[in-house]
């Protein structure tokens, strides 16, 4: 179904983020994303603090890794960071508000042509879509050309066998009025031979 009410469109991030101004590091909030759906449903706020630049706990819980590059996660979301974030550095989370100014979904949208998708995550959508739009070209001009090949064998078989056993309608029409200049000949003929064979007859009787 198309969504034609923008305020129902998910242009923001389902999280927002807000920095504690006390942090020493420079890590600032990346894309945020839903993991699981069904934990998010619960989601109301998180917390995560850095013990150290490798390691985090969400809420006050457990300990876990974070590695540089790869986001920190919690119950049903997860969360990129951008800079190194030092010891001590905290970030609180909580779901975005209705009518917020935030368009990172958005964002994320329209970047997706440029994402590595296809050919294993080694070819964009848009160079991927360039290459199957000049095959098709290719292949629609060969087709065309062999076409073209086709046509030019069968207009030439066409014209042998016209030339062999076709019937030129100028071709007969002057030899039929040929035959027929030449039968009225050959009666004026026949006819002078009688009449002088009727004159000799006549001459003979006498």
């Amino acid at each position: 179904m198309i969504q034609k009410d923008p305020n129902k469109i998910a242009a923001a991030s389902p999280l927002t983020a807000k920095v504690d101004p006390t942090n020493l590091g420079n890590a600032k909030p990346g894309a945020m994303q839903v993991t699981n759906a069904t934990q998010f449903a619960s989601f109301t706020t998180a917390q995560v603090d850095f013990i150290d630049a490798t390691h985090y706990t969400v809420d006050g819980g457990a300990p876990q890794v974070y590695t540089a590059g790869q986001p920190a996660t919690g119950n049903g979301w997860s969360m990129m960071l951008d800079g190194t974030p030092g010891a001590g550095d905290s970030f609180s989370f909580s779901c975005t508000q209705p009518r917020s100014t935030d368009n990172s979904n958005a964002r994320l949208l329209a970047g997706i042509d440029g994402k590595s998708l296809l050919d294993g995550g080694s070819v964009s959508l848009t160079t991927g879509l360039s290459r199957i739009t000049a095959k098709v070209g290719a292949e629609s001009q060969n087709a065309q050309m062999s076409l073209d090949a086709q046509q030019v064998l069968h207009d030439q078989v066409v014209a042998e066998r016209d030339s062999v056993s076709g019937v030129n309608l100028d071709e007969e029409a002057a030899d039929m009025l040929r035959y027929q200049q030449a039968y009225q000949a050959a009666a004026q003929v026949i006819s002078a031979s009688e009449s002088m064979f009727q004159t000799l007859l006549g001459a003979v009787r006498r």
